[in-house]
């Protein structure tokens, strides 16, 4: 007897909502204070802001009218941030996430693992420096269940740590080059903005302000994006996928057929095309 888990499906009448998240902030001059509680982040398990682009649901597999959650799926990006009023909260709402972590590896939709929460908690959240596992669900409308084994619990738990590894490694190592570059460009953007600034103005005060404020801004815009094609996009998706490359390598020399695993792949959605595997899975990244 398993761990009875919600079917998920790709629709509004799914809640999720984050338990505990922080986030950076910005206060005048400009100044960046990190890691500032935020209260709760709603959004539904079908969010439009990542139906495109983030999403991991079947194309022909429905539960209660809608298209069945996998493994990996997130909710997505544009998700609400409510915290105290400064200017990043409009760059954390842009990148937002809230991903479902554990797979139910009995339960297949088209070829990859139904995913699900531990009862209803322990979604992965955005959040600095790391993920949290503080999401959680409240199916409004659910008339599909399943049972989760010790091994999806334990696999749930792998993904959500290695997740919370990359975020740790990126900030201690990844972070300079990306604040370097998103430097460059914002120095360009602040350059531009005190020349409008000197041209529209004579307070020598205002003139330094207004060029502050959007090469700030620009900079930290520039650093994120960066971040997260890197970590998101790339090391996240690749290092999930890694604990299955030994199933794949047996796969390929005995022949038998996995392909509700994930794979070692490129992308935060299933539009991504890319993955090692193309010929084993329809899975395309996590």
């Amino acid at each position: 007897m398993g761990i009875p888990c919600y079917g998920l499906h790709e629709g509004y009448d799914q809640l999720v909502l984050s338990a505990y998240t922080q986030h950076d902030v910005c206060v005048p001059p400009p100044v960046k204070v990190p890691c500032v509680p935020h209260i709760i982040e709603p959004a539904t398990m079908g969010w439009f802001g990542g139906m495109v682009v983030t999403h991991k649901v079947g194309k022909k597999t429905y539960f209660d009218g809608k298209p069945a959650v996998q493994q990996g799926h997130d909710c997505g990006y544009l998700i609400p941030h409510f915290g105290p009023p400064n200017a990043l909260l409009a760059v954390h709402i842009l990148f937002s996430k809230h991903k479902v972590m554990f797979p139910v590896s009995k339960v297949l939709i088209e070829n990859k693992a139904l995913g699900s929460y531990l009862i209803a908690f322990l979604g992965l959240i955005c959040s600095q420096v790391l993920s949290l596992p503080t999401g959680v669900v409240i199916p409004i409308r659910c008339t599909v269940f399943a049972s989760m084994s010790a091994l999806d619990v334990f696999l749930g738990l792998l993904f959500i740590g290695i997740d919370m590894i990359i975020d740790k490694l990126w900030d201690k190592f990844g972070k300079g080059v990306s604040n370097k570059i998103a430097s460059t460009i914002s120095s360009k953007i602040a350059k531009s903005a005190i020349e409008a600034a000197a041209k529209a103005t004579a307070n020598q005060a205002s003139k330094l302000l207004l060029g502050k404020v959007p090469g700030f801004l620009a900079r930290q815009i520039a650093a994120k994006v960066i971040d997260h094609l890197a970590k998101s996009w790339a090391a996240g998706p690749i290092a999930q996928g890694l604990p299955f490359l030994p199933i794949h390598i047996r796969d390929k020399v005995v022949g038998d057929k996995h392909q509700e695993l994930p794979t070692v792949g490129i992308g935060r959605g299933n539009i991504t095309k890319i993955t090692f595997f193309p010929q084993k899975s329809h899975t395309t990244g996590n």
